[in-house]
């Protein structure tokens, strides 16, 4: 999983850089995105790909992509 502040024209381009790419979700606000989170994975935040803290950090950062390892 990946998280990317880039911003695309549609999914077909996403699909160009990421080979293995299935999905878009956004774009969402720091905010929407701690809430998809929550409501997909509960309110535990070990059990999400980035913490709610790595997350936060990455959308206030000049960073274009995080990803989960």
């Amino acid at each position: 999983m990946l998280l990317s502040k880039k911003p695309y024209s549609d999914w077909r381009e996403i699909q160009d850089e990421y080979e293995h790419y299935m999905t878009s979700l956004g774009p969402y606000t720091e905010e929407e995105l701690l809430g998809f989170f929550s409501e997909q994975y509960g309110d535990d935040d070990a059990l999400w790909a980035f913490s709610r803290e790595k997350m936060r950090e990455f959308m206030e950062s000049d960073a274009v992509v995080l990803e989960s390892l």
